[in-house]
């Protein structure tokens, strides 16, 4: 399953080679709870490691191995830091797979 978005902002830059807090990517979480992450009270980075948070600059994902059924997608914007933007910029889709 590939989930797409379009993006009228800032350029995006992979999170591998991002070197100044400008610098910015997008964090796509698939059935994860991204609220943590959205609190610009505890400024919370989103962890790294987790296939179902991708770091990318990509306006295209690929999930594999997406079951049959109800699931949600919060997209996120950050810097390098892998910190929110203030105000938080997100957008979230609850969607059914076949």
């Amino acid at each position: 399953m590939t989930i797409s978005v379009q993006w009228t902002g800032p350029e995006l830059v992979p999170a591998a080679n991002a070197t100044r807090l400008e610098d910015y990517h997008l964090h796509y979480f698939l059935d994860e709870d991204a609220t943590p992450y959205l609190n610009t009270s505890t400024l919370t980075p989103v962890p790294m490691g987790n296939p179902r948070i991708v770091h990318t600059a990509n306006l295209q994902v690929p999930f594999e191995g997406v079951p049959a059924g109800s699931h949600t997608v919060t997209v996120m914007l950050s810097g390098s830091n892998h910190i929110t933007v203030t105000p938080p910029l997100s957008a979230q889709v609850t969607f059914t797979a076949q």
